[in-house]
């Protein structure tokens, strides 16, 4: 029927192995390894880690793809490195060294 949305694309292969690779690469991967080197730090640093998660995307945006931030992007750039700074500084992030006992 003219008009409809077209599904021929649902029939084309899918690049199985690519997707795979992506996101064992750069999803499983990370993550195993963020999560193993967060166990190290307490929950507040952790927290603060992960705050700064987008600017950190903008950053290599900028280096790498040449994207320009626009006054709205400097703003929350701003609020998320004055949150940060001030949780940091107010929140008194300490170290934790022990860890939670496992019970089997």
């Amino acid at each position: 029927c003219p008009g409809l949305i077209s599904w021929q694309w649902a029939w084309e292969p899918l690049p199985w192995l690519n997707l795979v690779a992506m996101g064992m690469g750069t999803t499983a991967l990370t993550l195993f390894i963020e999560i193993n080197a967060l166990q190290n730090i307490s929950s507040t640093l952790a927290s603060l880690i992960y705050t700064t998660e987008p600017l950190w995307g903008s950053f290599f945006a900028v280096v790498f793809l040449k994207e320009h931030f626009s006054n709205l992007g400097y703003l929350g750039a701003f609020l998320i490195v004055g949150s940060t700074a001030y949780a940091t500084v107010k929140g008194g992030v300490v170290k934790q060294t022990e860890k939670v006992a496992h019970t089997d």
